[in-house]
């Protein structure tokens, strides 16, 4: 999860437990669900895949591309519209693929980058909107 977003804690009752979910974390989660709210009606549902490379100070920022370049990794994401109110749409996000800042990166490349995430485009706002809403964890990790 980048900072910024708002969201999920994922608790562990041991050490153990906590270094497993850590160090498999891409195997454990099976679904991750977001939240976003970005101005203007969304008028796209799908799947979105792009490719993504990081550029700027120690990488801190995604260009996103529409094919294939050099060093680029391919991020996939479903986007469906919840609401349209007052200006800016709710959206749901699964994200398929987990790079690092693909959901404001990509939302930005379709024109709709989310409130708060000045990095992408999104309007000033005292917080960024996008939040971990739901993780589907594999159940072989309560055991």
């Amino acid at each position: 999860m980048d900072f910024g977003t708002s969201g999920l804690l994922i608790l562990a009752k041991s050490n153990e437990k906590y270094e497993e979910i850590r160090s498999n974390f891409l195997n454990i989660v099976r679904n991750k669900y977001y939240l976003a709210v970005v101005k203007g009606d969304f008028k796209f549902k799908g799947k979105f895949e792009h490719f993504l490379k990081s550029s700027g100070k120690s990488g801190s920022k995604q260009q996103v591309f529409s094919e294939k370049i050099s060093d680029s990794v391919m991020g996939s994401l479903q986007v469906f519209k919840v609401l349209y109110q007052n200006g800016y749409s709710l959206l749901l996000v699964k994200l398929q693929t987990g790079l690092r800042h693909q959901i404001g990166a990509q939302l930005s490349y379709l024109g709709f980058p989310i409130v708060g995430d000045e990095l992408y485009g999104g309007e000033k706002s005292e917080r960024m909107f996008l939040h971990a809403w739901r993780y589907e964890i594999q159940e072989s990790i309560f055991h």
